[in-house]
């Protein structure tokens, strides 16, 4: 609900206060200075790799500062391309002028806000740039760089499979199933493989009601969940932001769930389409899979491929 208020109140600003079409605001030229505003979350910070890589190629002397919110400055950091980071705290509903604000206090060559638009931030990686640096709705250009991010850490394999099954993302879905039939699917899974371990995710706020011998529950922060994840076998998820932090970082297999529809509402596209993860060009195995809460079938196949999933991880 938050998200989707705050969208709104975008696009109403970008009706009522002339929203710059490009995104960009340039002052002078050579672009010695960039700056990349992009708030939050986690998952969208992954994804705008793929531009700030862009961004490097055509200016390698370039300075790229991003500003963004003081939780996300942590993968933020991952980024090789990004020189300095400014975080900042804005309130729970901030909009476009929070940014106007913001920028008063700022030296630039070039401004980008990757915040303007709802879910522009999504778009990112099929984002052309055409006579850079003019950010514009056209064609997707042939080649895209895929997301990446360097871990701070070095992995340590070991044996477990992560579970990642809060529903976040995309938990408002008409069609996403019920915090008990996921608490049904987790339950299902860790009894079919009681010589397998697993790594139940519950540092999203959803209380997990699973026990045994081979489960182990981490509630932390988002850098030790990269390092439980990074030291997987692979991971089970509800699409979220954490699957694109993991596959910008690391070749872990993912299986990643969607509620099977539209984004955002009946008119728009489907939802795998929407956070297609395939087709970005990771290296690593990422399988995507759609769930129905009306659809009893659909959960059971779900279950079924994810059993196929976890079977191949533990050969």
């Amino acid at each position: 609900m938050q998200s989707i208020i705050q969208n709104l109140l975008r696009l109403y600003e970008g009706f009522f206060h002339r929203y710059p079409k490009a995104n960009l605001d340039v002052k002078t030229e050579p672009f010695k200075k960039i700056v990349i505003f992009l708030y939050s979350s986690h998952g969208d910070i992954a994804l705008s790799s793929s531009f700030t890589q862009y961004i490097r190629s055509i200016y390698p002397k370039g300075r790229i500062i991003f500003i963004t919110s003081k939780k996300c400055k942590y993968v933020t950091s991952l980024n090789p391309d990004i020189d300095h980071i400014i975080t900042v705290n804005f309130p729970r509903f901030w909009t476009y002028r929070n940014v106007e604000n913001l920028k008063k206090n700022l030296d630039y060559d070039m401004f980008l806000n990757a915040s303007f638009y709802p879910n522009l931030r999504y778009l990112i990686p099929f984002m052309p740039l055409i006579d850079v640096p003019f950010f514009l709705y056209r064609d997707r250009p042939k080649k895209i760089p895929t997301p990446r991010l360097h871990l701070d850490f070095k992995p340590v394999k070991k044996n477990y499979v992560v579970l990642n099954l809060e529903a976040g993302t995309l938990g408002w879905h008409k069609n996403m199933v019920t915090t008990e039939d996921i608490e049904n699917i987790k339950r299902k899974i860790v009894t079919q493989f009681p010589r397998v371990k697993f790594i139940i995710n519950e540092s999203y706020g959803q209380k997990n009601t699973i026990t045994g011998d081979n489960v182990k529950v981490f509630s932390g922060s988002f850098r030790d969940l990269l390092k439980i994840s990074s030291s997987s076998l692979g991971i089970v998820s509800i699409r979220s932001g954490l699957n694109d932090v993991i596959a910008a970082t690391m070749d872990i297999p993912q299986f990643v769930i969607y509620p099977e529809g539209n984004f955002p509402d009946d008119d728009g596209i489907p939802t795998h389409q929407w956070g297609n993860m395939i087709n970005l060009g990771y290296s690593a195995q990422i399988l995507e899979s759609l769930i129905n809460k009306n659809s009893r079938n659909s959960i059971k196949k779900c279950i079924q491929d994810i059993f196929e999933f976890v079977k191949i991880l533990t050969r």
